[in-house]
């Protein structure tokens, strides 16, 4: 049947008023068409609906049904009152069949007595469900909390991209509505911070801040600080490995002066020097909320320490204090030492990656025997000797609060560790329940006496290599190539570990008369377990004793690293050299072109 004819039908009466003599009225009479035109617009066929939806009284053709239900204007049915009891027409749709259901049950409660209120509702049987395709927008009302301030904040987010002439970056914008924030190693740039410092300026969802390695420099730095100044519901900001050098500390230091909801922060890897540690002291004296506080890998040096060390006394609410990887040394370790002997409030503390010598861990026993709250004590990598071995030891055998204490990778001998696990047995009212002695080379004594510790206590303990008594501290693989420089071995161990010639030195002039006998040094290369063989021992000891004298200066060990450094870098040249022939050798003819030019 053609689509652009209307179907006709009979209507079926069920009362007088139906009839067309006696209900007919032909002015009134109205109908329902519903037109369809197919058209060819350049080739393109395309569909126009038309519907136009009255009612028709008459006995001609019917396209709409009259019904009750329950919604729409009231209408109250009488007690004797008869509703339609079934609808007529055969192609009746669904929706109908319902309908028709809900009026046959209305009819039945108002045979049964029951009030019901009705409303007139018109159904139009030839409607296409199919054809309402058109897909609504979805609007902000239609959200959910949460997704409404997601929306939001993507929004802000965006404009302010737009603003900063920046790519919005779908992690992000989908993130602004979540408690933490991780955009670490993204390549935000300063523009990218400057962005995201707007996007959370009014944001309530944010409270942890993550833009760790992100280049995002001083400006960027700046920007998250003004924006800190409004925003009251960021507790951890890590803008780590940023470079944000003194412009950038400056402004964060001025921020934590009046700031008081901001509890964790990481500036480590800033590019500060000596000169920058007085904004941390800054930090440090004004702050009384923040809990954790991490500037490692940083070059506070001597003079960083002199700062540092007062702050460090002043302030008691700090809990977390990580200063690993400087320079802190001399006076400044010391200054250091002595202002943790006043503060009352770390908890943990890291001074791995410095130079603290034996005066610095004498006065860093002294504190540890007065400061009742430290719980972690993390100090390897510090070029420890035997005299600052034993400085320290005062402290731990006095303090009753310490579970943790790390000395790993330090030139200690077999016969040390023992002394420290020694230490820690006798100390009847020691917390140690973790020692860190990692990579240092322990005997079959020092195991034994562990095992005994730990029948009276529950204690872990890391070491490096375990060795029978006697035997070389020197893994049969790691020794030197019998044919291999002797001094340069030397200094390549000394590199590989991180010693310097003065602290190598130190551990071998008792006297402090800058030489050493070579017996002496021999023996002391020996406890400090460089793998040289016997034969390479003499052969070292000649090379160093240049005037024969059968002594050892710090002078002519010095000498001796300078030409060995001179060496490395002419094999270093000699190999770059070598590569760059070869990657030309092995390069396309117009490669080779493009790099000669």
């Amino acid at each position: 049947m053609d689509r652009n004819t209307t179907k006709k039908e009979p209507r079926t009466g069920r009362g007088p008023e139906h009839s067309q003599g006696q209900g007919s009225n032909p002015q009134t009479d109205t109908t329902l068409t519903r037109k369809e035109s197919t058209f060819t617009q350049k080739g393109k066929v395309t569909r126009e609906n038309t519907k136009t939806e009255v009612q028709s009284l008459g006995l001609g053709r019917r396209t709409a049904t009259l019904y009750l239900s329950r919604t729409h204007t009231s209408m109250r049915a009488g007690r004797n009152s008869k509703g339609p009891s079934r609808l007529a027409a055969a192609d009746t749709t669904m929706t109908s069949r319902q309908t028709t259901q809900l009026a046959e049950e209305d009819e039945l409660m108002a045979a049964m007595g029951l009030k019901k209120d009705f409303q007139r509702e018109f159904t139009f049987t030839g409607y296409d469900i199919m054809e309402d395709n058109a897909t609504r927008e979805v609007t902000p009302a239609d959200l959910d909390q949460h997704d409404r301030l997601k929306h939001d904040y993507m929004k802000t987010y965006v404009s302010s991209c737009k603003l900063m002439g920046v790519q919005p970056v779908q992690p992000i914008a989908q993130s602004l509505a979540e408690s933490h924030v991780v955009l670490k190693t993204r390549g935000l740039g300063v523009q990218g911070a400057r962005a995201i410092a707007i996007a959370l300026v009014g944001n309530k969802c944010v409270e942890c801040l993550d833009l760790q390695d992100n280049w995002i420099g001083a400006d960027g730095a700046t920007s998250l600080a003004e924006m800190l100044n409004t925003n009251h519901v960021i507790t951890e900001l890590n803008i780590a490995e940023n470079r944000i050098g003194t412009k950038g500390i400056r402004a964060i230091a001025e921020l934590l002066t009046t700031n008081v909801t901001l509890r964790k922060l990481d500036v480590s890897g800033s590019n500060l020097f000596d000169h920058d540690a007085k904004y941390i002291a800054m930090i440090l004296e004004n702050n009384y909320k923040l809990r954790e506080l991490r500037v490692r890998h940083n070059k506070f040096g001597e003079l960083g320490g002199l700062y540092l060390g007062p702050a460090i006394a002043s302030n008691d609410t700090l809990e977390v204090l990580d200063l690993s990887w400087n320079h802190l040394r001399g006076k400044g370790a010391m200054a250091v030492a002595a202002g943790v002997q006043v503060n009352g409030g770390l908890r943990v503390l890291d001074l791995s990656w410095n130079g603290f010598a034996s005066d610095s861990c004498k006065i860093l026993g002294q504190s540890l025997r007065d400061n009742m709250m430290l719980r972690e004590l993390d100090i390897s990598f510090n070029r420890l000797d035997t005299e600052a071995v034993g400085g320290l030891l005062k402290g731990v055998q006095q303090n009753d609060t310490l579970a943790t204490l790390r000395m790993g990778n330090n030139p200690l001998t077999p016969d040390v560790a023992l002394i420290v696990l020694k230490a820690i047995e006798k100390a009847e009212e020691s917390q140690i329940r973790e020692l860190d002695l990692e990579n240092v080379v322990v005997d079959e004594e020092f195991m034994n006496a562990l095992d005994e510790l730990k029948k009276k206590r529950f204690i872990i303990c890391k070491t490096g290599r375990v060795i029978r008594k006697g035997q070389s501290m020197v893994k049969e693989g790691e020794k030197i190539s019998a044919f291999q420089d002797p001094v340069s071995a030397l200094y390549e161990y000394m590199s590989e570990k991180a010693y310097r010639v003065i602290d190598l030195f130190k551990r071998f002039d008792a006297d402090r008369s800058l030489s050493v006998t070579r017996e002496e040094f021999a023996k002391g290369l020996i406890s400090a377990s460089v793998p040289l063989t016997v034969g390479q021992l003499e052969d070292l000891m000649e090379q160093l004793d240049k005037n024969k004298d059968g002594v050892v200066d710090l002078k002519e060990l010095i000498e001796g690293e300078k030409l060995f450094r001179r060496k490395l870098m002419r094999k270093k040249l000699r190999r770059a050299s070598i590569d760059s022939n070869r990657s030309l050798r092995a390069g396309s003819l117009p490669e080779i072109l493009e790099r000669a030019a």
